[in-house]
């Protein structure tokens, strides 16, 4: 039985440019789905104001 986090990864892995993928397949001493997934996405940016920051003392 296969569980919706795991349909949601495969559908990411997926999106992941095949150059980027073939690479880090190359590269990687253990590759990983998340990372693969990670490699081929761009990271979101802080949607925190830095000022709020300090509240929790980052």
């Amino acid at each position: 039985m296969t569980r919706a986090i795991d349909v949601a990864n495969w559908q990411r892995l997926a999106l992941v440019p095949q150059e980027i993928f073939d690479d880090e397949l190359k590269h990687s001493p253990r590759p990983t789905t998340n990372g693969l997934i990670k490699a081929g996405t761009t990271p979101k940016p802080n949607q925190v104001d830095p000022k709020v920051l300090w509240l929790w003392f980052y």
